[in-house]
């Protein structure tokens, strides 16, 4: 039995290597470091079984005082980071399972517990690399499509620049010639009909162009509070009276 736990144990550690080497982590190489720690021969958790084992001759009573503080520290410094996370559980890991093979011979119940322990650990640890790793992957696709959109917002808009030009061309060719249209909408009414020709020739020549002409009017007014150009062509041919802004 004792053997089947520490084989368990050796190739869970095995694969969280596999695991953490195939990551794109930048900071992997700390983490497998922190694999020396489940070796069996490992010299700090050596020493602080020892140093347990000094104060506590009792092997229930230090069996308590090595779960409740290696149970308790990789949550109080998990703040501190991924890393130290990764360090003070692997470190755990590797204490529990020495302790379980010491322990064995006196008490096998003990024993069992503390694998278990070990396993549960180094499970946590395997989780926690497949986790970020998936958060990692879905952030690389979340910015490819966002890059997407962003790519095929500016290519659409690509196409309303023929469009946005004709607007202001005939803004300014039909201008009244008694100081200017009185309201954006009453400019973009008078220019609606040739701007409709316009934009239905236009899309024979460009299938991108997705504009539709039932709301050309809606999208002319708007250009003229959105875009800088078509704004500019309203402010000069659109009457505004003293104290009023733009209608």
């Amino acid at each position: 039995m004792l053997k089947i736990f520490c084989s368990e144990f050796e190739v869970q550690g095995e694969d969280l290597q596999k695991l953490l080497e195939s990551s794109e982590w930048p900071f992997k190489n700390a983490l497998i470091e922190g694999l020396a720690f489940l070796e069996k021969d490992n010299d700090d958790v050596r020493d602080e079984v020892l140093q347990h084992r000094s104060r506590y001759i009792e092997h229930d009573v230090c069996w308590q005082k090595l779960e409740l503080k290696w149970t308790c520290v990789p949550m109080m410094n998990s703040a501190l980071g991924l890393k130290q996370f990764f360090k003070d559980a692997l470190f755990a890991a590797g204490l529990f399972q020495r302790w379980g093979r010491e322990i064995w011979g006196a008490d096998p119940a003990m024993a069992v517990e503390s694998f278990l322990h070990a396993n549960r650990i180094l499970n946590e640890c395997r989780g926690s690399v497949n986790f970020n790793q998936l958060i990692d992957d879905e952030k690389i696709i979340s910015e490819g499509r966002r890059q997407s959109a962003k790519k095929g917002g500016k290519a659409k808009a690509e196409h309303y620049i023929p469009v946005k030009k004709e607007v202001i061309r005939l803004l300014l060719k039909n201008v009244p010639s008694d100081g200017g249209w009185q309201k954006r909408i009453v400019a973009a009414r008078a220019i609606e009909q040739e701007l409709m020709n316009f934009v239905t020739e236009m899309k024979h020549q460009n299938s991108g162009l997705d504009l539709n002409v039932d709301e050309l009017i809606e999208t002319v007014v708007r250009w003229g509070r959105e875009d800088s150009e078509v704004r500019a062509a309203y402010e000069a041919t659109v009457r505004v009276k003293v104290g009023k802004k733009l209608a």
